[in-house]
């Protein structure tokens, strides 16, 4: 990602996933942080999608219970 353009567009497109609740895309970062219901999606579709935009998804991570 190298501006708020990329950003946008990962927002877009991971957002058209069924499930995928938030998504928030940060070009300073490198990251991408997903919340999504795991009934819905599966964390091989965001990598996937990721993909086909042309970004490489190196490390997906689901949040710990608290």
């Amino acid at each position: 990602m190298d501006c708020e353009g990329c950003e946008n567009a990962i927002r877009r497109s991971l957002s058209r996933l069924p499930g995928v609740r938030q998504v928030q895309a940060d070009h300073h970062t490198q990251r991408v942080v997903v919340q999504l219901d795991p009934v819905h999606t599966e964390a091989s579709a965001i990598k996937a999608r990721l993909a086909l935009s042309g970004y490489q998804a190196t490390q997906l991570a689901a949040p710990t219970a608290e």
